[in-house]
């Protein structure tokens, strides 16, 4: 199966790994600190260029910040990417998916759900959450395991020239 990300509508989740503590000041939500650990942010990408594009601009240092995310890519490493495409947002599902699993707490409440009612879409992890539980999560819930199946991760083992590659990334150790 070719898990390169594609120029196609569909939902994401990045990675974020914080080694030591950041402030940031997120636009209307103020002066922000993140603790080390993980955060995973849950968004959607149906404008032109799809999820390709979304991620490439979270994954640019240099860029106006428009979402809440931007303050926090600008300045945190992005680890993974776990990726899907499909014909309608899920994001709010991954998110309150995430935000179910034991040991992680939502940080800052209404981060990145501005346009929803979600609690948050960004959630904190002690340690690296893994895309295989994820999908197992997803498949518990009941989800249709074709759209389970079509969760895929930009770290899984891919061939050498299907990889999704972008030079502002810093790889995860």
């Amino acid at each position: 199966m070719n898990h390169c990300i594609e120029s196609i509508a569909g939902t994401y989740a990045l990675i974020l790994r914080v080694e030591n503590p950041v402030h940031l000041e997120v636009g209307r939500l103020g002066k922000l600190q993140l603790v080390p650990g993980f955060y995973l942010y849950c968004g959607s990408a149906r404008g032109p260029g799809g999820v390709k594009a979304r991620v490439d601009r979270h994954l640019r240092k240099r860029k106006k910040h428009r979402w809440h995310i931007d303050y926090v890519s600008s300045q945190v490493p992005i680890v993974d990417v776990w990726y899907s495409y499909a014909e309608f947002w899920h994001e709010c599902h991954w998110a309150e998916t995430a935000v179910a699993w034991a040991d992680n707490q939502i940080p800052y409440a209404g981060f990145g759900s501005s346009d929803c009612h979600c609690d948050a879409h960004l959630i904190y992890y002690h340690d690296q959450p893994q895309v295989s539980e994820f999908k197992r999560r997803m498949s518990q819930e009941g989800v249709a395991q074709s759209l389970v199946e079509a969760i895929a991760s930009w770290r899984s083992p891919l061939p050498r020239s299907c990889r999704y590659r972008n030079p502002d990334i810093i790889a995860a150790s």
